[in-house]
Parts: C-alpha cells; sequence; structure tokens
C-alpha cells in the first residue's frame, strides 16, 4: 500500500489523513489527559559486597581467623548480595564464631567468640 490515501479523486499523505481527524473531533489542544494510576513500585539498586577471606576478628585479647593463608597467597573472594548473612568459623590456631553481614555494598563482622591456640572450633 502506497502512503497515499484515495478519498474519491483527491490522494493525501496518511499524516495529513491524522491531521484532518483530529481537527475533525475537536480534540487537538482541548485534549485533556485523564490521570491514569500506573501500580508501578520503584526498587533501589542495591549494591552486593565481596567478602575477602580469611576474615580475622577478635575477642578482647584474643585474635581468630578462618584459616590460615600462606604468606603472599591470594585471598578467596565470597560474592554476597545485600542483606547475606554467613557464619564463619576459626580454625587457624584459634577457634571462634563470627557472622558476616552485606549491607548497602559494605561488609560488617560481628565477632561471636575466639579462643586463642591450637584447639578445635566450636
Amino acid at each position: 500500500m502506497s502512503w497515499y490515501a484515495t478519498m474519491g479523486k483527491w490522494m493525501l499523505p496518511w499524516g495529513l489523513w491524522a491531521c484532518i481527524g483530529v481537527l475533525a473531533t475537536g480534540c487537538g489542544d482541548e485534549l485533556e489527559a485523564e490521570p491514569v494510576s500506573v501500580g508501578t513500585e520503584v526498587q533501589a539498586m542495591r549494591a552486593g559486597c565481596t567478602l575477602l577471606r580469611p576474615v580475622g576478628w577478635s575477642v578482647g585479647q584474643n585474635s581468630c581467623a578462618e584459616y590460615c593463608l600462606r604468606p603472599g597467597g591470594p585471598p578467596r573472594r565470597t560474592p554476597m548480595d545485600d542483606g547475606d548473612e554467613r557464619e564463619l568459623f576459626a580454625t587457624c590456631n584459634s577457634s571462634g564464631r563470627a557472622r558476616a553481614f552485606c549491607n548497602d555494598g559494605r561488609i560488617s563482622v560481628q565477632p561471636i567468640s575466639c579462643i586463642e591456640g591450637n584447639v578445635e572450633p566450636d
């Protein structure tokens, strides 16, 4: 089909027919938009975290670590989503527990217990 519409003997471009239709209905500038309720919910993009392991923590004078990392060894990376929580257990010359949290792209560690020395984990 061509871009012209035939009405009797006249040939007009489609765009002109659209303009004539708007003028004929009287809805040009007089048209008032009705309010439309669109139930959209905005969800914030939350940042995740990368937990570098082994994690270390202390309770009082005692220091704990999840495991021993050889000198110069690369840390293990554990991805976490915002709001995630991980329970950590000390096994490197100590015994203890802690929790790691990911909130708004930041890691926080909450120590629970820590006993230094060659002891078995909780």
